[in-house]
């Protein structure tokens, strides 16, 4: 990837990492806790090895991963799943996914520009920056068209 052509670089907090990772511990030491002191049957303590094994590995991966989440310049937009894609081929549009217990995520909507068919879905809220100098960033990229 060119980083003159997208100077703009955005990543994902790594704080969610460390909460990922958090939360496979709590689930390990539940399944040793429960082995050690037999409250769980060995089923049970598989299931919590298993859902601590998910959390540590979703949590490594977080924390590991030095790439960006979203790369913008004058050029295009390039993002982890659809890579570098021009301005001329796309629309923006910022969102907001509401959840009914765990609050709400921004968004960013990456659309089709002719059929506005939505190509990709970047959840903005978990960047390390605020969603406020994501969106100054993007309307100082003359070429990015919004929906």
């Amino acid at each position: 990837m060119d980083e003159e052509a997208y100077p703009y670089a955005f990543y994902n907090a790594r704080w969610y990492g460390y909460i990922g990772l958090l939360f496979g511990l709590c689930f390990l030491l539940m399944a040793i806790f429960g082995l050690v002191s037999r409250n769980l049957n060995e089923l049970a303590s598989l299931f919590l090895f298993i859902i601590a094994a998910a959390f540590g590995w979703i949590g490594w991966k977080m924390i590991a991963n030095k790439e960006p989440a979203l790369r913008f310049g004058r050029t295009g937009i390039w993002t982890l799943k659809l890579g570098a894609v021009r301005w001329q081929d796309v629309l923006l549009e910022f969102g907001r996914v509401s959840t009914s217990k765990a609050g709400s995520f921004d968004t960013l909507k990456i659309l089709d520009r002719q059929t506005t068919r939505q190509l990709d879905a970047v959840v903005i809220s978990t960047f390390s920056e605020s969603v406020e100098t994501l969106k100054t960033s993007l309307q100082s990229c003359k070429k990015a068209k919004f929906k």
